[in-house]
This record gives C-alpha cells, structure tokens and sequence, in this order.
C-alpha cells in the first residue's frame, strides 16, 4: 500500500551498496575538484605566460626595444671603459711617481733610553752593509718636494686596549736628516695613541695577510700608527756651490711600555689640490671620475643618437 511503511526488511547487501556508492561519488567529486585547482592554477598561467612569451619574442616591437637596449648597454659600457682608460692616462700623466719608503731598525739601549735607528738614505732595495757610510744610489729626485711620516704597527699592552682612557699622550719621535754631517732638517713630533676598536685591528690583519701572506705577525692584531714628521721638504736641494743631498736619517722613538713591530720612514712627494686626491684617495678618486666622464659622454652620445633617430624618422 502507498503511504505505509515496509515492515519486512529489505534485501541483505542492499545498504553496503548504498554507502560504496556514495564513497565512488565522493571520490569523484574530490578528483574533479583537485583537476579544476591544478587547472586555474597551474595550467592556465603557464599557458598564458607562454603565450604572452611567444607573443613577446616573436613581436617585431620586441625585437627593436632589445636591439636598442643592447645598443645602449653596450654604449654605456664602452663609455665606462674609455672613462676608466681615461683616468690611467691622467692618473700616469699627472700623479708623480716619487713616493720612496726605507725600513727602520730600531735598537734599544741599556739604561732605559729611548729606541734609536741611523737610517742611510739609499735607494737600492737590499740591505747596506755596515761600512758604508755614504749612499751608491740617491734615494730622492732633485728638486723634488717630499712629505715625511713615520708608520708604525705597535702592539698596545694589555692596560691600554682595556683601560677607560682611550688615549696614550706620552709618546714622542724626533727625526733629523742631515748630508753627510751637515743638518738640514728636524722635527720633533707627539704621538697620540687611540685605542682602536678590536674588529678595526682583526680587518687590518687580514687584510695584510691577504697582500702579504708569508709574512709574520704576532698572533694579537697590531694597530697601524702614522706620525706627520716634516711637510714640504727638498731632501735634494741644488744650489750654486753644489747639491745638498740628505743622506742619513737619525731618529728617536721614545714610547714607554708600547713595543714596535715594524717602522717605516716614508718620503711621499708634496702634492696639492686634484693631485693630492688622486694619490691619497685612488678608488674614490677613480669612482668619481668615472661617474663624471660617464655620464658627459652618456649624455653627449644619447643626444646624437636622439638627433639622428628624429632627422631618419621625420625623412620623407
């Protein structure tokens, strides 16, 4: 009868069918919609990007934006190199090459004197040996005016680098250069020691390293220390009853508790004004010129080339 409930109950099997349909219909629905993501997500793009790729490579408007972007880089790179060529050229013209340096061996005396060294002022390379008293060959050019300093790599004891001042005034270097035993100058200078900051003195250590790597250092960091001694000296001076040529170099280190590594007298040419930033400050020096020389030579070939494509475009 319609309307009334079955009383006898249904075929066995019958419910399991059921629930294994609805599991198939389930798993349909899930692959469908994992197939729908995988294709708006992954499928359309990729085809769209390929077209659009195609499009864009095989486009004649394409190819002309990526030859003249090619033109243009390459014109700045040829504007870079001439500027960097351009810089050698005034750098060799312009800078002198008179900067001459000689080691100095300190020699500690009894009784708590001040280190000393005798320097003689040759210019060869190699060692002099201990009975000459007179240079083979002159260490300075003849009128040339020269700039004297003193570097130092000092290793500060332990109650410098940890104290709370962070200066150690007493310190003094007294240089004297003479021809022969005849005086021509002196100079007498403080020494005033910063503490400098640990990372400073490890970057100064590997640097040295990385430029001289068989050379030996203590293992602490030594702290690189530059004196200002003489300014705008003529170690070769000529003059009418002959030249006077400073052969030796007498000087006096008076630095209480602070041992001295290695020092170095250095005899740099005078220089002023553009010069003097090209020899002190070479990369930054270089760095500005090339931005400068660049760009005018950028400009100057952008206007030409703006001139021509405007004269080839309007012709009839």
């Amino acid at each position: 009868m319609y309307g009334r409930r079955r009383l006898y109950p249904a075929r066995p099997g019958r419910a399991a069918r059921r629930g294994h349909e609805r599991g198939d219909d389930a798993g349909v629905r899930a692959g469908a919609l994992v197939d729908a993501a995988w294709r708006a997500c992954v499928v359309r793009p990729a085809v769209r990007a390929a077209r659009v790729a195609y499009a864009v490579v095989g486009s004649p408007t394409s190819h002309r934006v990526v030859l003249r972007l090619a033109m243009l880089s390459a014109l700045h790179v040829a504007c870079v190199a001439m500027a960097v060529l351009a810089y050698i050229g005034f750098y060799y013209a312009w800078v002198p090459d008179a900067a001459v340096h000689k080691d100095v061996h300190l020699q500690f005396a009894h009784g708590g004197a001040a280190p000393y060294a005798h320097v003689l002022l040759d210019g060869r390379d190699a060692d002099v040996p201990v009975w000459q008293t007179e240079p083979s060959v002159p260490l300075f050019r003849e009128g040339v005016v020269y700039d004297v300093a003193l570097e130092m790599r000092v290793l500060l004891p332990r109650g410098v680098q940890d104290s709370t001042c962070s200066a150690y005034p007493d310190a003094m270097v007294r240089l004297e250069l003479a021809a022969g035993d005849t005086p021509l100058y002196a100079a007498s200078r403080a020494v005033l020691l910063v503490r400098e900051p640990r990372v400073v003195r490890w970057g100064a250590r590997l640097a040295r390293t990385a430029l001289r790597p068989f050379q030996r250092e203590p293992v602490a960091p030594t702290q690189l220390v530059r004196v200002p001694l003489l300014r705008g000296i003529t170690p070769w001076m000529p003059a009418p009853q002959g030249a006077l040529l400073a052969t030796r170099a007498a000087l006096v280190v008076d630095m209480p508790r602070v041992p001295v590594q290695h020092a170095v007298l250095r005899f740099d040419a005078h220089m002023t004004g553009l010069i003097y930033w090209m020899y002190h400050h070479a990369l930054l020096s270089l760095a500005a010129f090339v931005l400068v020389f660049a760009t005018i030579e950028f400009v100057v070939a952008g206007v030409l080339w703006g001139a021509l494509a405007a004269y080839f475009s309007w012709r009839p």
